[in-house]
């Protein structure tokens, strides 16, 4: 999926996303009508090895396969995909000749970057606890949720027993909320940032955004705390302050 969207969203290539079973129901039909155009990726960890391998010596010779293989499962295995998928199109924006990272925005692409939406008015008596797994669990059922909130329960409590030297947050999503795009983040979150920089813990902003987070950002920040504040952002594979 990530893949999907940085080569997509930086015109790299076509990419069409397929489990091993999805292939088998129907996706293998392009292979059949495009294969001269075409190349396959394969990510395979330890659990999907055996039905990943024989599905791939069916493959039409002709179609150049590629094989990422991961020792292990779960967590770490996803990490590894996240990081070999930045590489990837890393790889791939220098072969085309177009940084991933930025890779212009057309005219028409900005207007629609900054069309204004309704508000969604959700209602703020709910509490943030029941907004967080709402949002994170997407509605699924009360069992999965109970496990949610119990996990919810202990990284709270990790949280309030550690010991900072500095904290790094996502922008949009996390310190501005879909609502507040075009108006820089919530009073109470900025309360919190400058709790934090008024505590001598310099923060880090990791974003894609570009340079309207940093004007977001000191419009709500005093100029005196911005010795403590870094803001990052990737423009192809090199990392950018």
């Amino acid at each position: 999926m990530d893949i999907e969207s940085k080569f997509t969203e930086a015109a790299l290539g076509n990419v069409h996303i397929a489990d091993y079973r999805h292939l088998a129901h129907g996706r293998h039909h392009w292979l059949a009508k495009r294969g001269a155009s075409t190349g396959i990726l394969a990510f395979v960890t330890p659990d999907t090895r055996q039905l990943a391998e024989r599905t791939i010596r069916l493959m039409p010779p002709a179609i150049p396969v590629v094989s990422i293989d991961f020792p292990c499962d779960g967590v770490n295995s996803s990490l590894g995909a996240i990081t070999t998928a930045i590489l990837i199109t890393g790889f791939a924006g220098e072969a085309r000749g177009i940084d991933p990272g930025r890779p212009g925005v057309p005219s028409f692409g900005r207007k629609i970057y900054h069309l204004r939406i309704p508000r969604n008015h959700r209602s703020r008596t709910q509490s943030s606890r029941a907004q967080m797994l709402s949002r994170k669990t997407g509605g699924i059922d009360g069992k999965q949720v109970k496990i949610w909130e119990r996990f919810y329960r202990h990284f709270v409590g990790r949280l309030s027993r550690a010991r900072f030297r500095g904290a790094v947050f996502d922008y949009d999503g996390t310190l501005c909320d879909e609502r507040e795009r075009f108006i820089g983040p919530h009073s109470l979150v900025v309360k919190a940032l400058l709790r934090l920089l008024e505590n001598q813990i310099p923060i880090g902003i990791a974003t894609g955004r570009g340079k309207s987070a940093k004007n977001d950002l000191q419009r709500a920040i005093p100029p005196s705390y911005w010795n403590r504040v870094v803001i990052g952002y990737y423009s192809g594979m090199k990392p950018v302050c």
